[in-house]
């Protein structure tokens, strides 16, 4: 298997590194053009290792329904991992601050937006 990891990171850091809301179809559309078309990778079923959604900058419910309603264009994942945490602030005065909350159960919506879709 060849693992490939994307993460929408939402908006936290939009002021430090310009930061934006990325659709699973645009984090993956660059995974596959980068790759898929290669005559070694192409040869193998992929996994996502890790991957998730920010709730910081746009709906995360919406992109959870978005990622179903286009998985079916990526043939060659067969597995995803959800990364189910949190990313925190790296300031020094902000270290308890959560940057990305990449939580998967982080509200009812979500979690409900992800069993509908695996169902």
């Amino acid at each position: 298997m060849f693992g490939v990891t994307g993460y929408n990171t939402g908006t936290y850091y939009k002021q430090e590194n310009m930061e934006e809301w990325r659709e699973f179809e645009a984090i993956y559309n660059e995974i596959v053009e980068s790759y898929c078309y290669s005559p070694f990778f192409s040869k193998f079923p992929w996994i996502i290792t890790e991957f998730a959604s920010s709730s910081i900058g746009g709906n995360k419910v919406k992109w959870i329904k978005n990622m179903f309603a286009v998985l079916h264009k990526y043939p060659l994942i067969k597995i995803a991992v959800w990364f189910s945490y949190a990313d925190y602030d790296t300031r020094s005065d902000k270290k308890d601050v959560v940057s990305r909350p990449y939580w998967l159960d982080e509200t009812p919506q979500t979690l409900e937006a992800f069993g509908k879709g695996v169902w």
